[in-house]
């Protein structure tokens, strides 16, 4: 399954004029379809397994998320703050491998 969704981010990429918005968007709705399997299959055997795995990709989600608020300049448009905007960001993509070390200091 990682493969075809590794398969799939890079078919979607090569397709799309590289840094455009539609290949951003592109990107997330592929993240999101393949979040979407993970968590109606469960391919892994252990349920934390699969919850953490869920977890990874809701990430790219939304980190996919983020690359396209930056690509469309929304700090430019609206009131928010570059660097709240930055810290988001950073947060999201620390909190996943948090919780991977908290899930496994638990064990």
């Amino acid at each position: 399954m990682e493969v075809l969704r590794k398969l799939f981010l890079t078919v979607v990429a090569v397709f799309f004029m590289e840094g455009s918005a539609s290949q951003i968007l592109a990107t997330l709705l592929v993240a999101l379809a393949a979040c979407g399997c993970l968590r109606s299959f469960n391919p892994y055997l252990a349920d934390d397994d699969d919850v953490m795995a869920a977890g990874a990709q809701l990430g790219l989600v939304l980190a996919s998320l983020s690359a396209l608020c930056i690509k469309v300049n929304v700090t430019a448009d609206d009131s928010w703050s570059e660097e709240a905007f930055d810290a988001m960001l950073v947060v999201l993509l620390v909190s996943v491998p948090m919780l991977a070390i908290i899930e496994v200091g638990l064990e």
